[in-house]
């Protein structure tokens, strides 16, 4: 069922993420640049799947890179989703 809900890009940004996922988005909004390190597992891409909809919905440039092919197509595949 469709909802008639204006999309509120501010609740969706928040949604479903954890504590430092939260903080992580803070900080990259308010910075001209942020580097999104942590172990596997913490939702990392995730989290970078989530910032660069948001930017993308925003109009704002966006450069993501990582240190391996596989992460960037992993990446990528997340934000095509």
């Amino acid at each position: 069922m469709k909802s008639n809900k204006p999309f509120d890009l501010e609740e969706w940004a928040y949604h479903e993420l954890n504590e430092p996922q939260k903080k992580a988005v803070e900080l990259v909004v308010n910075e001209k640049i942020a580097f999104i390190k942590g172990p596997p597992g913490c939702g990392k891409t995730r989290l970078i799947a989530r910032l660069a909809t948001i930017f993308s919905y925003k109009g704002y440039p966006l450069l993501i890179g990582a240190v391996s092919n596989l992460a960037n197509m992993t990446i990528l595949s997340s934000i095509l989703k």
